[in-house]
């Protein structure tokens, strides 16, 4: 909802609709940005009219998604024609670092029920479910920024080296890359010649 809240006040004359899958999540959502209609739904069913909306976004959504194909079809549905739909997401097949960073996020890939390369796959699909590519940008997250804010050198972000890691963290949680994800986070807080970069990409669809 944060990301959400800030777009919204780039553009005080639309009305905007989020959606959340989790009931306690959508509670939070309602009560701290109330000028959003939040409903409960997911982005394989999203409880709105057919062609009633003039634009879609989904921010680090995709990487989630086992059926993007089922989710492109949605939001075309929701959707009236000439829209535009905005996906922004991180792209592990972009990623450049050390050699056990490197095959952390490998081997995570290998065992991740969704598709977190799906950036790069996305265009083909968006366009057999109805939609035309308008535009591509790629930003670059590296570790050689500060702890205390990123520094934006567009189209490079520069992150501190803790900020940067968090960004994988969340693979430790999976015993099938424990030993793996040990050894890059070891290699990665002992050595002071560790940089690492991931591509986030931004791509707009128009629907035909």
């Amino acid at each position: 909802g944060v990301h959400f809240s800030l777009v919204r006040k780039l553009f005080p004359g639309f009305s905007f609709t989020g959606v959340e899958l989790a009931e306690d999540l959508h509670q939070y959502a309602k009560m701290n940005y109330p000028d959003i209609d939040w409903k409960i739904g997911s982005v394989y069913k999203i409880p709105v009219e057919d062609a009633s909306y003039d634009v879609a976004q989904a921010s680090f959504l995709f990487i989630h998604l086992r059926e993007p194909k089922k989710a492109l079809e949605e939001i075309n549905r929701i959707l009236k024609p000439g829209s535009i739909f905005f996906v922004l997401d991180v792209d592990d097949s972009t990623f450049k670092g050390t050699a056990t960073m490197t095959e952390l996020v490998k081997k995570h890939l290998e065992i991740y029920e969704a598709d977190r390369t799906i950036m790069s796959k996305l265009k083909p699909i968006a366009e057999s479910t109805g939609f035309e590519q308008i535009a591509e940008d790629f930003v670059y997250v590296d570790n050689r920024g500060k702890e205390d804010s990123p520094v934006i050198e567009y189209p490079n972000i520069h992150l501190g080296k803790m900020t940067f890691w968090s960004m994988f963290a969340f693979m430790g949680q999976r015993s099938e890359v424990a030993d793996v994800y040990d050894t890059a986070h070891r290699d990665y807080m002992s050595s002071a010649e560790n940089f690492c970069e991931i591509s986030v990409i931004f791509q707009a669809y128009r629907k035909k």
